[in-house]
């Protein structure tokens, strides 16, 4: 085993995985985005980041070993080109990161806490409709090109959302439904912030079977900007759950 190895590195790829079928209780697995939120762009170490300012939208999953659903708060979201997940070796052209996180006491570390996160993965794909979806895809390509992001190489540099966004437009189903309600795989993994390395972090990933479809204008356009996409990584002998869920997905 090398010195810089990390156990439980995402992405992976998700057929492969031979996972286990299970269905997953609503109380293991919710969110609730009940309303708008306000942000910023930035240009991060992998491409364009969106960080929300005080979101009161949240996600609740329950960590392995622990009796009760733990909260999350929406945090930030980002895209990866080609997606990072993959199923069965195919990968959708890209892959959407919802991120929410919290702190928890840390167990290695006497009265220290560490952050730990929960993660959403929409693959996107072009042959869409104009509707909200692509409609508040188009305003961030557009706000980016307004504030002049694509032509700086200051990470410090930023620029806010003209107009609150609402993350229920960006999810490939009703959200007024369980999200266990979609067909979705579940496992544990880490951060994939950097590309070349192992990641940290602590990291509950819910990644969507039903795809975000935009238009093929929307998505080319996407795809030009810069985002960094890590390659898949060993299982490490982990479980992965598939929930089959309980309806089709929404245009």
């Amino acid at each position: 085993m090398s010195g810089d190895h990390l156990p439980l590195q995402s992405p992976i790829d998700l057929g492969y995985a031979l996972p286990i079928t299970l269905n997953i209780s609503p109380s293991s697995v919710a969110i609730d985005w009940d309303s708008v939120v306000d942000g910023e762009i930035r240009m991060g170490d992998h491409g364009y980041e969106v960080f929300f300012d005080g979101s009161t939208a949240t996600m609740d999953v329950q960590l392995p070993g622990k009796a009760q659903a733990t909260r999350f708060e929406l945090w930030k979201l980002h895209f990866h080109h080609e997606s990072e997940h993959r199923i069965s070796g195919v990968r959708s052209p890209l892959e959407l990161h919802i991120v929410h996180k919290t702190n928890e006491p840390d167990p290695f570390k006497d009265g220290q806490t560490r952050e730990i996160y929960a993660v959403i993965g929409v693959m996107v794909e072009g042959g869409g409709v104009k509707g909200k979806s692509d409609e508040t895809l188009r305003k961030l390509i557009d706000w980016i090109k307004s504030a002049e992001l694509t032509e700086s190489t200051d990470k410090t540099k930023s620029t806010r959302l003209h107009d609150p966004l609402d993350p229920n437009d960006l999810v490939p189903f009703d959200s007024t439904t369980p999200i266990t309600d979609q067909p979705l795989w579940r496992y544990e993994g880490s951060l994939t912030s950097n590309t070349q390395k192992p990641n940290g972090g602590f990291v509950s990933w819910v990644v969507l079977q039903p795809k975000l479809q935009v238009t093929d204008e929307t998505l080319e356009e996407w795809k030009a900007l810069k985002h960094e996409a890590k390659g898949s990584q060993d299982l490490d002998r982990r479980f992965v759950f598939f929930n089959p869920g309980k309806s089709s997905s929404v245009a």
